[in-house]
């Protein structure tokens, strides 16, 4: 590609995160500079509805503030559908609240660690609705998933 295709391209950003302020706002903060900086970039963000109004008032205040010399091009709004890893974490099923009952010690801590795999990652793929998902019994132990449930690895 040379040089003039390139500067023709637009610039286009599409950041996804989770919508709680902790991670969210470095990509708020990120396309707030952006805006200021990249002439005509259009931003995108997906992220949980919880977001969404966060992500018009980043749009608005940079829009806002950003040099007159600018192009800007306000933030566009992706809604994900699901609950945000905040919601999923505390969910009774994933056991951290249980978790925080437990008094300190070296059992415990052993107990705890095997929910690190949850709190990481803590939405599950079901084929149910969601309406229709029955909370499993809290436990603050982390039980592999069996066989069945794994992905097939694909054919050599």
């Amino acid at each position: 590609m040379d040089s003039k295709s390139t500067m023709a391209m637009a610039k286009r950003v599409l950041f996804f995160t989770n919508s709680d302020f902790g991670q969210a706002n470095v990509v708020l903060t990120t396309a707030h500079a952006l805006i200021h900086v990249v002439p005509g970039i259009e931003i995108h963000i997906a992220s949980f509805v919880a977001l969404e109004v966060a992500v018009n008032k980043t749009s608005d205040f940079a829009l806002g503030t950003a040099p007159q010399s600018i192009a800007k091009t306000p933030i566009t709004f992706h809604r994900l559908n699901g609950i945000s890893w905040g919601s999923a974490t505390f969910r009774p099923e994933v056991g951290v609240a249980e978790a925080n009952d437990l008094t300190p010690g070296l059992i415990n801590s052993a107990k705890v660690i095997f929910l690190i795999p949850s709190i990481m990652l803590p939405w599950r793929r079901t084929s149910s609705p969601p309406s229709t998902i029955k909370p499993q019994p809290s436990s603050p132990t982390w039980t592999p998933p069996s066989p069945s449930s794994s992905h097939s690895s694909p054919p050599a």
